[in-house]
This record gives C-alpha cells, sequence and structure tokens, in this order.
C-alpha cells in the first residue's frame, strides 16, 4: 500500500487473476486510470464525480490510449464512487459484468 498526502491510504487489487495480452494492457490502463483519480482525490478532497468520468479521462489521456474510455474489447471503462473511494472497471473479455474475468481495481482512503 501507498500512503498518500494527509496520511491515506492508497490500496488497489484486480478482483480475479486474468492472463493475456490485452488483459495486462486493460489492467495497465486501469492503474493509471486509478493513478489519475487518486490524484484528483488528494487535490480536490473528495472523489470524482461518476457523470464528470468519461470528460476527465478523455482529457487525462487523449494522447496516451487509443480510445481512453475503451478497454481492448470495445467496452467502456467504468467507475463508480465508493465511501471514501472508488472502483475502475473492465468487463473483461467476455464483455460481461459481474463474470470472473472481469478486471477491477478499488481505492479507498483512510486517515
Amino acid at each position: 500500500a501507498y500512503v498518500g498526502a494527509k496520511g491515506e491510504e492508497l490500496q488497489g487489487y484486480q478482483c480475479e487473476p486474468v492472463k493475456g495480452t490485452q488483459c495486462v494492457a486493460a489492467a495497465v490502463e486501469l492503474k493509471n486510470l486509478q493513478k489519475s483519480l487518486v490524484s484528483y482525490y488528494l487535490s480536490a478532497d473528495r472523489v470524482l464525480p461518476r457523470e464528470r468520468f468519461e470528460g476527465f479521462v478523455r482529457q487525462e489521456f487523449q494522447s496516451q490510449f487509443k480510445s481512453p474510455i475503451e478497454d481492448p474489447w470495445q467496452n467502456k471503462y467504468r467507475y463508480q464512487p465508493v465511501k471514501k473511494g472508488f472502483k475502475v472497471l473492465s468487463d473483461g473479455p467476455d464483455r460481461k459484468r459481474g463474470t470472473a474475468d472481469d478486471i477491477c481495481l478499488i481505492w479507498t482512503a483512510s486517515a
């Protein structure tokens, strides 16, 4: 875990193990999204509102990803604010939510 400014503990993990080049690419992109969202949190002292996620991603990553809001399977990355944190998710290769191949990073701030 990384302890950021103000002593917040930053945590991230994948919901299920993933394999393959596309899965690795999605996991790397999610980690980059997570880092930018954590930076936003640390500067704004709040999580990004859900309705601002797509615009935020386009602005932050317009030159880095082919399509900054889509995973390697052409599904939009998902963002879910949670109490004192957020989740960033990909539906994975099967393109279905809530299945074993989903990739999920969770971040929470703690005092």
